[in-house]
């Protein structure tokens, strides 16, 4: 499956291709766990810890 994800990086956002094994709801968090030209990567479901708010932005 593919879809985009939006990273925080460097002060700043930045938008990527990303393939995931299943569909994922909108908005729900993910994992990067590999990173291919072309700005493509490859996303799993993450559950976010207690205070973790990277997810938000």
């Amino acid at each position: 499956m593919l879809g985009e994800v939006l990273v925080a990086i460097r002060g700043g956002t930045e938008l990527y291709i990303a393939r995931a094994d299943q569909p994922r709801d909108i908005g729900a968090p993910v994992l990067i766990v590999a990173l291919h030209p072309g700005r493509l990567v490859d996303v799993v479901p993450w559950i976010p810890l207690p205070g973790d708010h990277r997810g938000k932005i």
